[in-house]
């Protein structure tokens, strides 16, 4: 059996869901609301809730902005996170937000892939590329 957690740390919630790959079972899954939350506390509750979460083989990170860095999903490796740091002027609620997921999911899961997937690469996200100024996605 293949497990992966999929978080989606945001700016006033993290949601995680743990899934059995070949099943697509939901194996545990939970909420954590931080609105309010300085970054510090962020870490700390994303560092608490990996030791509850059983270990897994995988985790996908929801990334609100790549900006024109990431037009797909990437394996996370030091240059995807720090790029992805780099883009929080773009999301400043959000990416530092998952920048700190993947630095708690290193330390809990040495050696574990993860992969950061996102907003503007989906289907959604691509579509408001084609209608929207170039400039006005740089800015959002």
């Amino acid at each position: 059996m293949t497990r992966v957690l999929v978080l989606n740390a945001g700016s006033s919630s993290l949601k995680w869901t743990v899934l059995d790959a070949a099943s697509e079972t939901v194996e545990e899954q939970g909420t954590a609301t931080w609105e309010g939350a300085d970054g510090g506390r962020h870490l700390a509750e994303l560092r608490s809730i990996l030791g509850q979460i059983s270990p897994v083989d995988a985790v996908g990170h929801r990334v609100v902005h790549g900006g024109t860095t990431f037009r797909e999903a990437a394996v996370v490796d030091g240059g995807v996170r720090d790029a992805i740091a780099a883009l929080a002027e773009l999301a400043p609620l959000h990416n530092p937000v998952a920048v700190a997921g993947i630095d708690a999911v290193a330390q809990a899961y040495p050696g574990v892939p993860q992969v950061a997937a996102f907003d503007q690469v989906s289907p959604i996200g691509w579509a408001l590329v084609r209608v929207m100024p170039r400039a006005a996605l740089l800015a959002h």
